[in-house]
């Protein structure tokens, strides 16, 4: 809102890090990143949404949330220039497969390697927030590997067993 600085503004930070798609496409072994990248997401999936600003929209509920994502995909078919039969297919997939409810939190909105940086510690630095909501971190977690088929490598993937593992460790779901 700009209140503290006097004008709407960006806050940045200088972070001596490398792009992560820098780092993954220089080298083969990607073994090191799972688990980082579940301490990266762990980082911000387990902020209690009393911390978080009250500007950040919050549902009513898990059900009315998913709802509304559902809706989102009907919205999408409806308003879309051209008839695309998928996105209706994929709203009453997900309506008649809604996942089991997991407590609301911080979302990123675009969780990928593109908004990865890897810092000269090995710690995985999220960047672009602009998309940051209140919803379910399984979103964050499977847009990631949908982008990696695009833009990978997958590195949850790449140890699935030990990204999950380290994950549910921090996050308790």
């Amino acid at each position: 809102t700009g209140e503290r600085l006097g004008t709407k503004a960006i806050v940045l930070d200088h972070v001596n890090a490398e792009s992560l798609l820098v780092h993954t496409a220089n080298t083969t072994d990607h073994s090191h990143l799972p688990v980082p990248l579940a301490e990266a997401a762990a980082s911000f999936h387990t902020i209690p949404l009393d911390e978080l600003p009250a500007s950040l929209a919050r549902p009513d509920s898990y059900d009315a949330y998913l709802t509304d994502r559902i809706d989102e995909w009907r919205r999408t078919a409806h308003d879309h220039i051209e008839s695309l039969p998928v996105l209706r297919y994929v709203a009453a997939w997900l309506h008649a497969h809604r996942p089991p409810p997991v407590p609301l939190r911080l979302i990123h909105g675009d969780f990928q390697s593109a908004n990865l940086m890897l810092d000269e510690h090995g710690r995985i630095v999220v960047l672009d927030w602009e998309l940051a909501q209140i919803g379910d971190p399984r979103e964050d977690l499977g847009y990631f590997s949908a982008v990696a088929q695009i833009a990978g490598p997958d590195l949850i993937q790449v140890d699935s067993e030990g990204f999950c593992r380290r994950y549910r460790e921090l996050t308790g779901f």
